[in-house]
């Protein structure tokens, strides 16, 4: 999964850079600065990282380009659920990012939530009735695993009340 989120930020950070040569511009400003959250994200120290990323934001709130590379960033080093809210960020910024988009997607895959996604594309589409069918299925899986976690919640009260007892 690791090497998958590497991938995912390599890709991206490739994006910013063909951008900026396909524009004959220097990198975006905040590069420097993404990549010292990056490295505090890499060392394990989110709170860091998640400071300076924060900060990025407010210093470049209409970014959808950064809330990506954030994202990404998240992603890679196993912080999924934080990596969705950053790559809806940049798609409430710019629902036509098509980076965001499929990060978004394949972060969803790895979170195991790809049907969650895939209604709320077809329910942004307009087309409801198999958004319905997805969300269902979103529903019927949710449901399975609180009946999972009560029967496990069962099987394993018995024992620790009897290793407790001991």
């Amino acid at each position: 999964m690791l090497e998958h989120g590497r991938d995912v930020l390599q890709l991206s950070f490739g994006f910013f850079v063909f951008l900026s040569l396909t524009k004959a511009q220097s990198p975006p400003p905040w590069t420097e600065k993404f990549q010292q959250a990056f490295g505090h994200l890499r060392e394990g120290n989110i709170v860091a990282a998640n400071h300076q990323f924060e900060a990025l934001r407010k210093s470049e709130p209409q970014d959808f380009v950064l809330s990506n590379a954030i994202g990404a960033a998240l992603d890679s080093t196993g912080h999924h659920r934080e990596a969705t809210e950053w790559y809806q960020r940049s798609l409430d910024l710019n629902p036509r990012f098509a980076p965001a988009c499929n990060n978004l997607a394949l972060n969803y895959i790895a979170l195991g939530d790809a049907h969650w996604f895939l209604a709320g594309a077809l329910q942004h589409l307009g087309r409801r009735d198999e958004a319905q069918r997805e969300g269902a299925i979103v529903a019927q899986r949710k449901e399975a695993l609180r009946k999972q976690e009560r029967r496990l919640r069962d099987v394993l009260t018995p024992l620790t009340t009897s290793f407790s007892n001991d």
